[in-house]
Parts: structure tokens; C-alpha cells; sequence
């Protein structure tokens, strides 16, 4: 199940900046994980986190395990504020080391993050390429895309009308300009040291290491029924839907036996 959430594309009437939160969205998933609940006859779904849901998923969680069999993080966030640091760290270095004169410039005007403006954001954003590294997708997964027709972040998807359409990438500005900055004080390996529902971690060898480091430190950490890391080659952040025919062994190899 995927669905809009509350500020972006079907659902982007929703969003209001003055109740657009964190726990918010939190309470959202919660209610949409218990309709499901209802609606399919079943005790508990499973949760897949990927990138901001990884957060979002970790937190609907802890609220509300019972609802839940096992959580799958896909891209998993962690500290926000930590990662976009390391980042922009690892940037200036890269630059520096390939003479790059002219992002260094760019990176040493901005200063490090936290950021007012979403475009400084989208400028450390438009160069992680930089730091991951020339790899190729699976070419199912590619396959797919092209097969999909939705085109990027899903914006030509058919179930959209026109105004829905551009909303989706109004949503991605206005809920990333809303959310993010409620987000820099977060940090899962103080705020989630424990979770009631066995915990499945998806990481690919080309995502950042300042998303990837402070996953492992809080994985690591981490106290629950049981958990697994996976190291995924040949993927980056969005590893779950590049290697969708990995993500679909685990959850029928894997995860029963965790559940018994």
C-alpha cells in the first residue's frame, strides 16, 4: 500500500502549515496502518520505511507497535541533522580533492546546515552523484520505471489530474519546507534505542555514508525481538525498489521466522 500523504499530490488540499508536523504525519500512518487493519481482516500489517518514511515509519512504531508484524527500513534515516552535516562535509572534500574550485566556493558561501532556504537543501541534493559513485540500477528495475510511465516522482501517474499533478511537486516543496526543520532534532539512536517488533535494514553500497554511518551506529544499538542488516550491492538510497526481487525474498524468506 502507498498513498499521498497529507500535503502532497491527491492530498495536497491538506496541508496546513500550521498542524503540518511530524506527529502529525506519525498519526496518519497510524490511522492508515489500523483502516487497513479493519478493512483486510488482519491483526498487524508490515511497515516498509524508505528515506523520510524511514523516520516516519520508525516513529509510527513506537506509538502504536501492536498494529505492526516486523518493520523493513529502506534508505534509513536516522538523525537528520547529523547526516546532512556529514554530507556536506564529505562534499567539501571531494570537491577539494578533485579541484573543484568552484563548489568549494559554492559549499564555503553556504556554510554547513541546518539551512533557512529548501534550494540551499536542493544544491547539496543536486551533487550526492559526487559521493555514490557510478553504479547501474538492476536493469528490472529500470525496466520498470520506463514500463510505469509515471515518470519522476510519479507526477504523470494516471490517477492524476492536471492541478493534481503539479501538486505533486508543490507538495514536495511545501511539505519539504514545513516538515524538515521540525526534523533537525531528531535522532533515532537517542530516541529509539528499543522497538517491540523485529527490525529488517536494507542498505545499498552507493548510499551516502552520512545516512549509511549513523544507521549502522543506531542499528547496532538497537534493542528488539530480532534484527537483520542487509548489505545490497549495486544500490543506492531507494535500495528497497532497485532490488524490489531482494526486498520480495526477504519478506517471504526471512521475516515468517522472526515472527514465530
Amino acid at each position: 500500500v502507498g498513498w499521498d500523504q497529507r500535503g502532497a499530490g491527491k492530498s495536497y488540499p491538506g496541508l496546513d502549515a500550521a498542524t503540518h508536523t511530524p506527529r502529525q504525519a506519525v498519526s496518519d500512518t497510524i490511522e492508515l496502518a489500523r483502516w487497513l487493519t479493519q478493512r483486510y481482516g488482519r491483526q498487524k500489517v508490515y511497515l516498509l520505511g524508505e528515506s523520510w518514511g524511514s523516520l516516519l515509519g520508525i516513529m509510527a512504531i513506537q506509538q502504536a507497535p501492536e498494529l505492526f508484524h516486523a518493520y523493513v527500513g529502506s534508505g534509513q534515516m536516522v538523525a537528520p541533522l547529523d547526516t546532512d552535516r556529514r554530507i556536506y562535509a564529505d562534499l567539501v572534500t571531494q570537491a577539494m580533492g578533485t579541484g573543484n574550485g568552484q563548489l568549494v566556493a559554492r559549499l564555503a558561501a553556504m556554510g554547513p546546515p541546518p539551512y533557512r532556504s529548501v534550494f540551499d537543501y536542493a544544491t547539496i541534493m543536486s551533487h550526492y552523484g559526487l559521493l555514490e559513485g557510478a553504479y547501474t540500477p538492476p536493469a528490472a528495475y529500470l525496466r520498470r520505471g520506463a514500463a510505469s510511465g509515471v515518470g519522476p516522482y510519479g507526477v504523470l501517474g494516471s490517477e492524476y489530474a492536471p492541478i493534481e499533478k503539479i501538486n505533486v511537486l508543490r507538495g514536495l516543496l511545501d511539505s519539504f519546507s514545513a516538515l524538515y526543520p521540525q526534523l533537525q532534532d531528531v535522532d533515532l539512536r537517542r530516541d529509539a534505542t528499543r522497538l517491540k517488533v523485529p527490525v529488517f535494514i536494507l542498505a545499498g553500497d552507493h548510499e551516502l555514508r552520512g545516512r549509511t554511518d549513523p544507521a549502522r551506529q543506531w542499528f547496532d544499538a538497537l534493542d528488539a525481538p530480532s534484527k537483520r542488516w542487509y548489505d545490497i550491492e549495486g544500490a543506492g538510497h531507494s535500495v528497497a525498489f532497485e532490488h524490489a526481487d531482494e526486498l520480495h525474498r526477504i519478506l517471504l524468506e526471512d521475516v515468517p521466522p522472526a515472527l514465530r
